[in-house]
């Protein structure tokens, strides 16, 4: 599933803009794992450890937890997460502050 949205840490909106891909990957005991990646605008800091709330245009949010970062001199960075829990659960409202 493509989508757009903003990322958010500790209260505040982190990344304003963010693009990327969710999958589902079905687990034995018949839940679904959710992972998926997003680029990192070209100039943006890295990010740091910890937990993200992914706030889809949806109006859907997410908790999210990184993982690694591939990149290169060329190409825009990818950030590789992990979603905590289900992304069948109904959706959170967000309410966050930009910096």
């Amino acid at each position: 599933m493509y989508f757009h949205g903003e990322l958010a840490h500790g209260g505040r909106v982190v990344l304003e803009r963010v693009d990327g891909n969710i999958r589902g990957q079905p687990q034995a005991d018949g839940s679904t794992a959710w992972s998926g990646a997003f680029f990192l605008p070209a100039g943006h800091q890295p990010l740091g450890d910890g937990e993200y709330t992914l706030i889809l245009d949806d109006g859907a949010s997410h908790v999210i937890r990184l993982g690694s970062v591939d990149s290169s001199p060329c190409l825009p960075a990818i950030v590789l997460f992990k979603v905590n829990g289900s992304m069948d659960e109904p959706p959170q409202p967000a309410q966050y502050f930009r910096l």
